[in-house]
Order: structure tokens, then C-alpha cells, then sequence
């Protein structure tokens, strides 16, 4: 199992069919503009698909920008006006939630990871069908120098976005690996919102490593006693947390 949440698992093997669909879809429908548009913004909460979309991005060669959907639409509106995109990765119901912020923007165009036929109802929206893309990987994998975007608080100004490259994020995902010994039978809790760029560990250090990313729902996160709970049920292994809730943790044992 590599992915785990509170309502189902995802195998490696599903993992790397559904990230190699959607690196096929942006590789083919990139091709043209991927020199002057390389980044494609990702709108969506923990979980499987999120993770799917990320590697997805970084298979084709692109830069990937997490935003949270739970952001307000100004900052939302702010952040999508800095990044260099022309490509984003939604749902249906967070599409529809800032519906009139995306379909202002002529020139986005959005792949709806749940829509279907549905797809057809927004504004520039496209689906992945698996039908119709192979489940292989079809184009020849781009090790970008650069690999991911995150944007600072903004707290003194108009938000900054943060150039990550993918050996800045190798060292640091095998450091981490070999200093824990981290093996196939780890599992990490993902805690982290996906726009801080310490969720990128939570991501890739058991998946590297071969061992399971488990999701605990947002109710459980809020929770310490559930979240306790949830730890022991899922036989959690290495937890990465901030001090407060680390804090608030220690208080339920």
C-alpha cells in the first residue's frame, strides 16, 4: 500500500498508473506552450489524487504549484496572478467553489481529476477517461532543474514564490531516509496542508522508501484525542509535526 486514508487504500501499483495518465495528458497537451507555461497549479485537499497529480506534474517535466482550496478566493486570486501557468488541477466541487475567479481567466485551462463526462459542463475544463490514456508512461521522463514552487505568507507584502529544484528535495528525502531508517514497513502520517512545503516530506519520504503514506481526514487532524487514536489504529511510525501540535498530542497520552 502506498497511500492510506480513513476511507481506502492506494496501491503502488494504482499510484503509478494514475500518475503516469496524468503525466500523458499534460505531456500531450503541454507540448507546445511547456517552455513559456511550465508551471501547473494544483487546487486540491490531502489526498490520493493530490499526491497522483504532483507526481504526475514532476513525470512530464513541469513545475508544480500547490495552492489550498481552504484559502480565501482573494489569496487564491493573488497567488494564481503570480504563478506562471496556464494548466490547473482541480476537482469538480473546488472548481466550483471559485468558479467565477477560474473562468475569467481566457486563457486557463483546468483538468477536473473527478469529472468524467461532467467535464463538459465547465468552462475550459478537460477530464482524465482511462479508457482513453495508457496507463504507462509514454513520454520520456524530463528532470527538470527545477521541480515545485511554494509561496510565502505575505505577510510584508505581496506573497514571493519559492523556486524548489529536484536536488535540493533529493538530498533532503534521502538524508531523512537513511538518518531514520526508513524502510518498506514505515508508516509516516501526512499532516501537513499541501501549501508548505514541508507536506513534500511527509510525501516522498515513505513513498521513496517504499513504505505507506497515510491521510487522516480534516475532522481527525482537529481532534488530538481522534487524532491519538488514529496514530495507534494505523500503527503510525514517524510523525512530522510543529511543536503545538506536538504539544497538544502529549496532552491525550
Amino acid at each position: 500500500v502506498a497511500i492510506r486514508t480513513e476511507t481506502g487504500t492506494v496501491t503502488y501499483r494504482e499510484l503509478e498508473t494514475h500518475s503516469n495518465r496524468i503525466a500523458n495528458f499534460l505531456y500531450r497537451e503541454t507540448e507546445d506552450t511547456r517552455d513559456t507555461f511550465p508551471d501547473v497549479v494544483i487546487l486540491l485537499d490531502r489526498s490520493p489524487e493530490l499526491i497522483e497529480s504532483i507526481i504526475g506534474v514532476l513525470k512530464c517535466g513541469l513545475i508544480f504549484v500547490p495552492l489550498d482550496p481552504n484559502y480565501p478566493e482573494n489569496r487564491v486570486k493573488v497567488l494564481l496572478k503570480e504563478a506562471r501557468y496556464r494548466w490547473l488541477i482541480t476537482s469538480v466541487r473546488h472548481y466550483q467553489k471559485f468558479r467565477p475567479l477560474l473562468e475569467a481567466e481566457k486563457e486557463l485551462r483546468v483538468l477536473l481529476v473527478d469529472a468524467g463526462e461532467e467535464a463538459a459542463d465547465f468552462n475550459h475544463a478537460g477530464s482524465i477517461e482511462p479508457s482513453q490514456l495508457p496507463g504507462t508512461l509514454s513520454v520520456k521522463t524530463i528532470y527538470n532543474k527545477h521541480a515545485y514552487i511554494y509561496f510565502t505568507s505575505g505577510s510584508t507584502g505581496v506573497p514571493k514564490g519559492v523556486l524548489g529544484r529536484h536536488r535540493g528535495l533529493v538530498h533532503f528525502i534521502e538524508w531523512e531516509i537513511e538518518e531514520l531508517r526508513v524502510d518498506t514497513h514505515f508508516n509516516v502520517s501526512q499532516l501537513t496542508g499541501p501549501s508548505f512545503d514541508p507536506f513534500l516530506r511527509d510525501l516522498f519520504v515513505p513513498l521513496v522508501a517504499g513504505g505507506t503514506c497515510c491521510i487522516p481526514s480534516y475532522e481527525t487532524l482537529m481532534n488530538p484525542v481522534r487524532l491519538m487514536e488514529w496514530s495507534e489504529q494505523n500503527n503510525i511510525s514517524l510523525i512530522h509535526t510543529v511543536p503545538s501540535l506536538f504539544k497538544a498530542l502529549m496532552t491525550v497520552v
